[in-house]
């Protein structure tokens, strides 16, 4: 959360603490004037969390089993003059600097800042309203004073005065990718939507050809796979963590021993396990495991434990021998917008379906 770096803009920062239940947030988030929730298992001192029902008793719903919630909460006095160097490029962590210094009569300086294309595009968006920033695709962002205020920018946008175009996701296009690099065949992208892929492409230059047609790029997938590299998640430029899950679907598919060293969320591994009841070589030391390639995947049920790793699955399905079912399409489908009509408007045997419990 970089709490510390938000308290350098003179913001005051309450750590607060409530046992409540997950499903009854939205009749409890009236209660307190609180910021973002944040999961307990996610805070930086998650043991000073503790679960008590009692503190739940006057909930209609008390003897349903309690998660653990804190939030914060924040109070602005007056932005003052700062300069933040972020310990880690942090993409989340740069872009709520930019959201609560936009709008000051000071100059921020982050440094270390996170380099990524949204936050390029958080700052057009910003710039586009009213504020004056500058930087965002390095990692030195300054935001200069202005004098808009955000009643002035809320009355511009009723008005329709500027509109904004969300940029296609670069890891749903790599996604995509990866998926034709399994199955192999030819893919069309419109140009634009295929920006930014420079590190994934690195690793697939001996199994694709790439053709430039007018705004769009087509790609031919090669049948004669093989790539046995050692890989590390690192932030923009580098190898995106939130393709670590779905390149690993791809090794297992390939002629080769690939190493991967995931630094950036070290936690990340719960799909390797369920690639193994595919049948994928897979062994692992902490953040670190290493892919024997060239493996026929086998259908079977795997469970989908979070958004990439559950795309990582469906991917090694499309190229499993037989009938693959991934339990939870929850994770999926927050991050990939029908995914399942999209692969079957490219060839692929794939339908959701309903499962009572």
């Amino acid at each position: 959360m970089h709490i510390d770096a938000i308290s350098k803009l003179g913001i005051e920062i309450e750590e607060v603490c409530q046992n409540i239940f997950d499903n009854e947030l939205a009749d409890i988030v009236p209660k307190y004037s609180c910021g973002s929730f944040i999961k307990a298992d996610d805070f930086p001192n998650k043991n000073h969390f503790s679960a008590n029902n009692e503190d739940n008793k006057d909930c209609p719903h008390s003897n349903k089993s309690t998660v653990e919630i804190a939030f914060i909460r924040a109070q602005l006095k007056t932005l003052k003059n700062s300069s933040i160097t972020l310990k880690f490029p942090s993409v989340g962590a740069t872009e709520n600097l930019l959201l609560a210094s936009t709008f000051s009569n000071v100059v921020i300086h982050i440094k270390n800042a996170a380099r990524e294309p949204e936050i390029v595009a958080l700052q057009n968006f910003l710039n586009g309203i009213g504020a004056k920033i500058t930087g965002a695709g390095t990692s030195h962002i300054i935001i200069h004073p202005c004098n808009i205020k955000g009643t002035d920018t809320d009355v511009m946008l009723k008005k329709n005065i500027y509109q904004f175009s969300i940029p296609s996701d670069r890891i749903e296009c790599g996604t995509y990718i990866l998926a034709g690099a399994i199955c192999g065949g030819v893919l069309t992208f419109k140009s634009e939507a295929f920006e930014n892929q420079y590190a994934l492409l690195s690793i697939l230059k001996n199994s694709i050809e790439l053709e430039d047609l007018t705004n769009k790029k087509k790609i031919y997938f090669l049948q004669n796979k093989s790539i046995s590299n050692v890989f590390v998640t690192t932030p923009y430029p580098g190898i995106a963590t939130d393709l670590q899950s779905p390149l690993s679907a791809f090794f297992c598919t390939v002629d080769g021993k690939n190493h991967i060293v995931e630094s950036i969320f070290q936690n990340r591994v719960a799909h390797l396990d369920e690639l193994i009841k595919m049948g994928a070589k897979i062994s692992r030391y902490k953040n670190y495991f290493t892919i024997e390639g060239q493996t026929q995947l086998h259908g079977a049920k795997v469970t989908s434990n979070d958004l990439r790793g559950g795309a990582a699955l469906i991917l090694a399905g499309l190229g499993a021998i037989g009938t693959t079912e991934v339990i939870d399409n929850s994770y999926i489908t927050r991050g990939y917008t029908n995914i399942d009509l999209h692969l079957s408007q490219l060839g692929a045997d794939i339908h959701k379906k309903q499962i009572d419990i």
